[in-house]
């Protein structure tokens, strides 16, 4: 799943009314831009956030951010992702785009091209992000990111312990070994909820930003640009990420395509399945459906060589030439409350509202000074930190432009649910859908 962040405040006016000796006439723009300040306005915001965690933090900070500004409210409304892209650019096409709303861009170049999001490259408030957010070949900022995301194993640490496990796995075979363990104690592995088909990708996600992101931050560029293929890249095993995925795909409850991620949830709530392949929103997923449950989260362990089994976050391209516009919060350019909106931005960038999104989102704040310390689940993620196990990617980009995501997301459903499972001929027929798709695009 996924998620977001904003933007500015306006106190330099502020600073000037209150020095001494700086009185000013009647109908300057200061007193122009101090009413128009305390207009209302009803900011829109388009989400696809369905987690309770997530929705109780856009709920907490909206509250708080209208507290301190009261003529400036919020209708928000959740679209489910698999709708959520189509749906964004019938409103965008047709001018009736919310205020706000998250996506990626660089899966949506054309947002740029028509003008759609707008620059907020100018904005004092992005130097209050741990890593600011990327500027793409323009040079421009549109879009700002709400946390450090990443994808992982997330689980129960009470069935572990009922099923003998004493540590987590490090290397794929001690990940097959753990999975048998659970299997013999009656116990489902891993809950998959691939009827939400986002969390398929995701559990892609967790294998593909281990085993191949850390060193090649340009393959999906390469690819859409059919600079190298799905087949036969020795930087970029995909022969053995399908093999890994066919047995998550095995080691899960039946019919993974007939569960939901809300389903898959309760599973590792209620015990009868230990893990969960996803993103960092997972363990405030969890918590939400009980309080009580004690969660871990470990890399994917995609090697044997544990040293390159690595929770990888995304930063600002290694090269210029690898420069990406990223996934966040975007602003409507043609809004009629974008003043409004980047005043909530600029509250969004703040020690307070990151705070918040860490205590009710359960995930980590992309905002310098937060609290290390809001949720025992991350312990283990600092734990991974302080020993050298989370990587910069930079630039990878995980998902692809379009018809490519399509096609993607079709060949490993197809993959997955087919009885040979032939891992070489599947990556030779979307190397032949990403050629055809791509001379269709010249």
């Amino acid at each position: 799943m996924k998620k977001r962040i904003a933007l500015i405040a306006a106190a330099a006016l502020m600073v000037l009314s209150a020095m001494p000796g700086c009185s000013k006439p009647s109908g300057t723009t200061s007193e122009t831009q101090s009413k128009a300040s305390e207009q209302k306005a009803v900011i829109t915001w388009m989400h696809h956030v369905q987690e309770e965690s997530g929705v109780q933090y856009m709920k907490k900070s909206t509250e708080a951010f209208t507290k301190k500004n009261p003529n400036i409210t919020f209708e928000l409304t959740m679209v489910p992702q698999d709708n959520y892209p189509t749906l964004l650019k019938s409103k965008l096409a047709a001018g009736d785009a919310p205020d706000m709303f998250d996506v990626d861009l660089d899966q949506n170049p054309g947002f740029i091209k028509s003008g759609y999001v707008y620059d907020m490259s100018k904005q004092p408030w992005l130097h209050n992000f741990i890593t600011e957010p990327p500027a793409g070949p323009d040079g421009k900022v549109y879009a700002i990111p709400t946390s450090i995301a990443f994808f992982g194993v997330f689980y129960n640490k009470d069935v572990f312990k009922t099923a003998g496990i004493s540590s987590t796995p490090t290397t794929w075979s001690e990940f097959q070994q753990d999975c048998s363990k659970l299997k013999s104690k009656g116990i489902i592995p891993i809950a998959s909820g691939y009827k939400d088909l986002w969390t398929m990708t995701c559990s892609f996600h967790a294998d593909k930003m281990t085993a191949i992101a850390p060193n090649y931050e340009d393959w999906t560029k390469q690819l859409e640009n059919r600079k190298v293929t799905w087949a036969n890249n020795p930087k970029a095993d995909m022969n053995s990420v399908l093999k890994r995925q066919a047995y998550v795909y095995d080691n899960s409850q039946k019919d993974p395509f007939g569960t939901t991620w809300d389903a898959a949830q309760d599973l590792v709530v209620t015990g009868k399945a230990a893990m969960i392949i996803n993103g960092s929103w997972t363990p405030g997923n969890l918590e939400t459906k009980d309080s009580k449950i004690n969660v871990g989260m470990f890399p994917f362990p995609s090697s044997e060589d544990a040293s390159k089994n690595v929770f990888a976050i995304n930063g600002n391209a290694k090269t210029k030439a690898n420069a990406y516009y990223g996934m966040g919060q975007c602003v409507y350019s043609k809004s009629k409350n974008v003043d409004a909106v980047m005043k909530y931005m600029a509250f969004r960038a703040t020690v307070e509202d990151g705070n918040l999104y860490q205590q009710y989102a359960k995930q980590l704040s992309a905002v310098k000074g937060c609290s290390s310390n809001f949720d025992p689940s991350y312990k283990e993620w600092f734990d991974a930190q302080k020993n050298g196990l989370v990587a910069d990617i930079g630039a990878f980009r995980r998902d692809y432009s379009g018809q490519l995501d399509t096609a993607y997301n079709n060949t490993m459903t197809n993959f997955l649910m087919s009885k040979d499972r032939n891992a070489a001929a599947t990556l030779k027929s979307l190397d032949a859908q990403f050629d055809k798709i791509a001379n269709l695009n010249k």
